[in-house]
């Protein structure tokens, strides 16, 4: 095959931002929705900047580009139920993620009674059930794939519980 036009391959890092918390940063980059002056100011869980992993800069990645294609492998069931190898969209639903900050009261698990109790778990625990139900109810994505517990010790009700929500859907107006 001899293409008429240049044919440009990339990779991007951190599309699912696993690592950095941002998502697509990769194709961000590539397109300037975020420089790379933000971007290598991201850290990790454990402090560690983005800037200090990888080298960066200004990237001409796209241009005089005409036509942009992503592959992307399917991770899920959709081509299956379609009985299809291969399928082609031309969108991507919206996606979003928020962090949670539940305070609550250290306290013994042994000695606190119930009725005395502030625990941030049971708030925690009621959130991820309702974000569950809706996205089950409305045909959506909802899943807390993170949890911070604080003091996190099995013998205490925690003070606090950081948790974060990754939310997909159809539209914005479903997200």
């Amino acid at each position: 095959v001899a293409p008429t036009r240049r044919l440009g391959v990339a990779a991007f890092v951190e599309e699912e931002g696993s690592r950095f918390g941002r998502a697509c940063l990769g194709s961000r980059l590539a397109v300037g929705a975020t420089t790379w002056e933000a971007a290598r100011e991201l850290t990790d869980r454990e402090g560690v900047r983005l800037g200090d992993v990888i080298e960066g800069g200004t990237s001409s990645l796209l241009e005089g580009v005409v036509t942009y294609v992503e592959l992307h492998v399917e991770q899920g069931r959709g081509l299956i139920d379609l009985d299809a190898p291969v399928g082609v969209h031309d969108a991507i639903w919206p996606h979003g993620r928020y962090r949670y900050d539940i305070a609550g009261r250290a306290d013994h698990a042994g000695t606190t009674r119930m009725e005395d109790r502030a625990d941030p778990m049971l708030t925690y625990a009621m959130t991820a059930l309702a974000a569950n139900k809706q996205a089950r109810l409305s045909g959506q994505r909802a899943t807390f794939g993170r949890i911070d517990v604080r003091p996190n010790g099995t013998n205490a009700v925690p003070s606090h519980v950081t948790a974060w929500l990754d939310a997909r859907a159809e539209s914005d107006d479903a997200l």
